[in-house]
């Protein structure tokens, strides 16, 4: 029978020589937190994998360039063709970083420091992760609608603001049609990003508590929290290292796309007997866009 382990702490106890034994003990936790945690599967669309760079269509129209018309009997049917966005040409950006191991570690048996050398690993990596895709999101052009006060004090209007949120996105208006108020891109909000410090903001709001009433009252959120909860139609997702000062309203399938020309993968042991250490290699790379701003909307000023 083979027994294999996934993290350091789990099942019999084993030598940090007998752990190097086993890459996967080692690579898997690292590997698996990181693909849970990874804000832009939440956000984005898979784009499929890639050669190193992605042309996309940024604002792309959902209509033709020009619609029906009355035809006359035996006249010739008028043609039409795509309308194309604005071309965009991404470069795939390659992160890495490789966990060493020292051979005292492994000859002195320092478990601990392993253990440790982990799960800073896994906070690091996320974090460097987390702040690509704010960084994508900051410069995507998305649009924003100001709170009425902050979520912590007694002007805050929860409600109101997701809802604005909400009708930004369905409202908004095609590019080269402003003068058709009718014709949107019909984006639908399913998602809402929430940072964790404003969760409790929800169960303290007046308003939003005195929805859950009559036969749903063991719903409220007061009781309950919003674990796998929604809100206004919207699944609540609270990711790790997120903003303290702002929501994100979206349409997940619509915002943007991640495309990888490597996907997610942790490497080693490699011996380097020169510094007496041995390397894990963690490595990604990928291309992340937002190639239709308008299908998702901030809500600013939440934060006092």
């Amino acid at each position: 029978m083979v027994n294999t382990i996934y993290s350091v702490n789990d099942g019999a106890q084993y030598t940090v020589s007998d752990l190097m034994g086993m890459p996967k003990a080692i690579a898997k936790p690292i590997v698996d937190y990181l693909k849970d945690w990874d804000l832009a599967t939440a956000l984005f669309r898979d784009g499929g994998d890639n050669n190193g760079s992605v042309l996309y269509e940024k604002d792309a129209a959902p209509f033709t360039e020009l619609g029906l018309e009355t035809v006359a009997e035996f006249a010739e049917i008028p043609t039409t063709r795509a309308v194309a966005g604005t071309k965009v040409t991404a470069i795939a950006e390659k992160e890495a970083r490789a966990l060493e191991i020292s051979y005292e570690m492994r000859d002195e048996n320092q478990s601990g420091q392993v253990a440790k050398s982990i799960t800073q690993l896994k906070n690091s990596a996320l974090l460097s992760s987390t702040r690509r895709t704010k960084q994508v999101l900051e410069a995507g052009g998305i649009p924003a609608v100001q709170a009425a006060g902050a979520w912590t004090g007694s002007s805050a209007d929860i409600i109101s603001d997701v809802y604005d949120a909400i009708e930004t996105i369905a409202d908004a208006e095609v590019p080269g049609y402003e003068n058709q108020e009718e014709a949107t891109y019909d984006f639908e909000a399913d998602t809402l990003i929430v940072p964790r410090g404003l969760l409790g903001a929800f169960s303290k709001d007046a308003n939003v508590r005195s929805v859950w009433v009559g036969d749903i009252a063991h719903e409220n959120p007061l009781y309950k929290g919003f674990t796998n909860q929604a809100f206004a139609g919207l699944n609540i997702v609270v990711p790790k290292f997120w903003y303290k000062d702002r929501i994100l309203v979206t349409s997940s399938q619509e915002l943007g796309f991640y495309s990888d020309t490597r996907k997610l993968r942790m490497d080693g042991p490699y011996d380097k007997p020169e510094n007496e250490l041995v390397r894990y290699q963690l490595s990604r790379k990928r291309v992340l866009a937002v190639d239709t701003p308008k299908a998702a909307a901030w809500i600013t000023g939440v934060k006092g």
